[in-house]
């Protein structure tokens, strides 16, 4: 994590928590200050554990790209084609 990274994260987690006004806000707070300090300092360092417990990462690596999505369009296209002329 670089420096900026760093600063750009406290000052949004000293603003989280200065702006407490109910149990709910702390509590995010106190997620956001977690995840933004220790969690992504312990993924940055150790790549092997990101790939096993991120759950975000594993989800964003699954989507289709534009590519794959505007294959399996053409190809709903051309069946759609297909089996309106009977040539299925």
């Amino acid at each position: 994590m670089c420096f900026v990274d760093f600063c750009i994260h406290f000052i949004t987690f000293y603003y989280c928590i200065s702006s407490v006004h109910c149990v709910l806000c702390a509590v995010t707070a106190l997620y956001l200050g977690i995840k933004m300090f220790i969690i992504e300092y312990l993924y940055n360092r150790f790549p092997r554990l990101k790939q096993h417990h991120d759950s975000v990462h594993k989800i964003w690596r699954q989507l289709p790209t534009d590519a794959i999505l505007e294959d399996q369009y053409k190809r709903s296209l051309v069946d759609r084609v297909c089996f309106t002329l009977g040539l299925l």
